[in-house]
């Protein structure tokens, strides 16, 4: 954008003693200094108004086992696309074809897309190259002109924060619907750890993230003797070396093609060579072909069907169920489209069996064009960039209750809300709704199901480390069955240990169980699972109430917040059959840790106050109670970037505005010069405060907001004092002469 500004200059004002041409000099004078500074405003204005999508949280110095990663935020209210665009500095990352941030949505980009820290969240795929100096680094989100859409030059000191410099925090922008890249709208994250996925000021309305503890195909020890295991078999100090490992989920006395509660309902491979079958893998009815679609040996998918993109199409012999705002789907399917985006049927239909239109028209068809959700005769479509010509991609639709997600290689690219559902099941055809609206292509691997798969589910379809069959229908979930259990016993025993890291006084678990027949659940040595079985006190040879014909995954149930323990838990369960046998037992779970927000206005009430110099023989430094509540010190711990820890649990409550220092020797180390100490809560999992350590005494200032400053003298045990001169002040500095 190019600005043409045109300046009147009336000078109205008379200066006395001064000259007519020094009068004139100074108003010049001051219409230049206006100029440049509307011109820095203007420069900043349409900064921001480019920075479409910024920066929004970085963990450059993460803890130990802590991976480096990006958060970007798109502050517009439209999807954008990123394909072409790139990450570089310190750093560096091209956004592949078909890169697109939902709406207000955050996409992380990290080391690791792997890592646990960011399991569940939506992160790019691909993980970028070189690594965030701890020290201060420069980096640039260029979109694909070159143009820098937005820049980040963090440091380490000066005024950017210190907690986010190995502490485990994060560097979080304060103001996050902004595109201010300055170090005074960045502060350190209160959680270790950051927020990734999850907006930054997150408040107790805010939906708290999950992260999965178990699995359903999680590995456990079981026992299954004919004798009954030792009475505290479910303590977490008893020893179950000498049990058997495995898989979940667990079963017994049939050989489970699929699973029971997960899976496709359908799901044609089409990886036949000839015939006019197209093989149903979840279902009882084969897809017919119909006007001659080929079976070909694609050179990178193998054996496809090939449509002509004339009038041959595959029937599936079954119908979509009639589609309500309640129930859900997902279809999902590899293609290769051989002509430019069309509205012909890939998957799906667009007329009622007979031929004709439903009254009112309505149909669902996945094309290479869009997604058509079409209703009392009008369109609440998904609109998304044409499929790709002579080039695979994957292709996933989930409908969770309302809402329409629309997937491409694993990312999520459209997004839609229906207002209704429709009036009738709809056929459900492949390449063409019989011989009209005929797709040119070649299709692999067709799925649905009656859920809406998590998008985990769908980027392991799109980096094929999942399958159809084995694509988990719930976050944590599994598509196959595991282990499967012989014994003589009716009873069946199960321990999974396994490591919680966080804050149990804000943390709940909420866990699912499949099981068959009856299950009784403990976590910690403690009951907090019932079913099918007697109320009362059971024992080994305890029978179900009755048999579970059709085991499914239950409702979710919930843990009271304090349940889990900070570092290892036992989960153990006892599975008892309604009959002498194993047989048809089955066994799985899944725990998901849910932590609730921190209240910001309650989360920090200690703090550091006074820090001695580096160089002072006689160290200390000072914590004060900030709140008009006591203090309490349990779980709090001085850390140093040295990775020196001292842990202030032993320390007395602290009064409000009352003050508690430390010396070296009760430290039991010496911070040196450039140390950084943090004060953490190690309970809740959070970054209370921190400093440096420097070559001079310093001390929080109450009249200066609380920041640091030089104090006149030391006042550990007492309020900082401070003298403060401004009789003689710097008034005007000549940092560049003209040569």
């Amino acid at each position: 954008m190019e600005t043409t500004i045109i300046f009147t200059i009336i000078n109205t004002r008379k200066e006395k003693d001064i000259s007519p041409g020094k009068s004139n000099l100074l108003t010049l004078t001051r219409i230049i200094i206006a100029f440049l500074c509307f011109t820095v405003s203007m420069h900043r204005a349409m900064a921001s108004a480019d920075s479409v999508v910024v920066f929004n949280e970085v963990q450059y110095h993460p803890a130990a086992e802590g991976v480096e990663w990006i958060e970007l935020r798109n502050l517009m209210g439209v999807r954008v696309d990123l394909s072409g665009w790139k990450l570089a500095g310190g750093i560096e990352l091209l956004f592949e074809e078909g890169t697109v941030m939902d709406s207000h949505g955050l996409l992380l980009v990290a080391a690791d897309p792997q890592h646990a820290d960011l399991k569940g969240q939506n992160v790019h795929p691909r993980a970028f190259t070189g690594r965030l100096n701890n020290g201060g680094e420069s980096i640039r989100l260029e979109n694909n002109s070159g143009r820098i859409m937005d820049r980040l030059d963090y440091q380490d000191g000066v005024d950017w924060p210190v907690g986010a410099d190995g502490s485990g925090a994060t560097l979080t922008k304060i103001r996050e619907n902004t595109a201010d890249g300055g170090p005074k709208n960045w502060r350190a994250s209160l959680e270790l750890g950051g927020t990734p996925g999850q907006p930054n000021a997150r408040t107790l309305k805010s939906s708290p993230p999950e992260f999965a503890l178990v699995s359903l195909d999680s590995n456990w020890r079981f026992y299954t003797e004919s004798d009954s295991p030792p009475t505290h078999w479910r303590d977490l100090d008893f020893d179950d070396q000498d049990w058997s490992e495995g898989a979940g989920a667990f079963h017994a006395g049939k050989d489970w093609k699929g699973s029971v509660g997960e899976g496709p309902s359908a799901y044609w491979p089409l990886d036949a060579s000839s015939g006019i079958r197209a093989k149903n893998l979840a279902g009882d009815i084969d897809g017919r072909l119909r006007n001659g679609p080929r079976w070909v040996v694609d050179s990178e998918r193998g054996p496809v069907l090939e449509f002509d993109g004339i009038n041959d199409y595959v029937t599936t012999g079954m119908s979509v169920p009639r589609i309500t705002l309640e129930n859900d789907f997902t279809w999902a399917f590899w293609a290769y489209s051989m002509k430019p985006g069309n509205v012909n049927v890939i998957i799906g239909n667009r007329y009622n069996p007979d031929g004709a239109d439903f009254s009112p028209r309505e149909f669902i068809k996945f094309t290479s064009a869009a997604f058509e959700f079409h209703r009392s005769s009008s369109g609440e479509d998904i609109d998304y960039s044409d499929f790709p010509v002579d080039v695979w991609a994957h292709h996933a639709v989930t409908k969770q209750g309302p809402r329409l997600t629309y997937f491409r290689n694993g990312i999520s690219m459209g997004k839609q809300v229906i207002s209704s559902g429709l009036n009738h099941p709809q056929p459900l055809y492949f390449g063409g709704d019989q011989d009209r609206e005929s797709w040119k292509g070649r299709l692999d691997d067709v799925a649905i199901w009656e859920t809406a798969l998590p998008p985990e589910s769908i980027r392991g379809l799109a980096d094929e480390t999942l399958k159809p069959n084995t694509a988990p229908t719930t976050s944590g979930g599994v598509g196959n069955f595991g282990t499967k259990l012989t014994g003589d016993s009716s009873t069946a025993y199960f321990r999974k240990r396994f490591t919680f890291t966080g804050a149990p006084d804000r943390t709940t678990g909420a866990f699912r169980v499949l099981a068959a027949d009856g299950v009784v659940l403990y976590l910690n040595g403690i009951e907090i699972h019932r079913a099918n079985l007697p109320t009362e006190e059971i024992n080994h040879a305890t029978r179900a109430n009755e048999v579970v014909i059709q085991p499914a995954l239950s409702q979710t149930f919930f843990l009271t917040e304090g349940a889990l323990h900070d570092g290892e838990n036992i989960l153990s369960a006892e599975i008892h059959m309604s009959e002498a046998s194993l047989e048809n037992l089955i066994f799985g779970l899944s725990l998901n840790s849910i932590t609730a927000p921190v209240d910001p206005n309650e989360a920090v009430s200690i703090a550091f106050n006074e820090i001695s110099a580096a160089s002072d023989p006689s160290f200390r430094v000072e914590m004060v109670n900030r709140s008009s509540i006591t203090g309490e010190f349990k779980g709090l711990e001085i850390r140093s970037s040295s990775g020196r820890i001292k842990e202030l649990s032993n320390i007395s409550s602290l009064p409000p505005d009352a003050w508690h220092s430390l010396s070296e020797q009760e430290l039991n180390f010496r911070p040196t010069l450039g140390d950084r100490l943090f004060l953490v809560d190690s309970v809740r999992g959070l970054l209370l405060d921190s400093v440096k350590v420097t070559d001079r005494l310093r001390g929080r200032s109450p009249q200066h907001d609380g920041r640091w400053l030089h104090p006149s003298e030391a006042t550990f045990g007492s309020a900082n004092i401070f003298e403060f001169h401004s009789n003689i002040v710097i008034n005007e500095i000549m940092y560049h002469p003209r040569p």
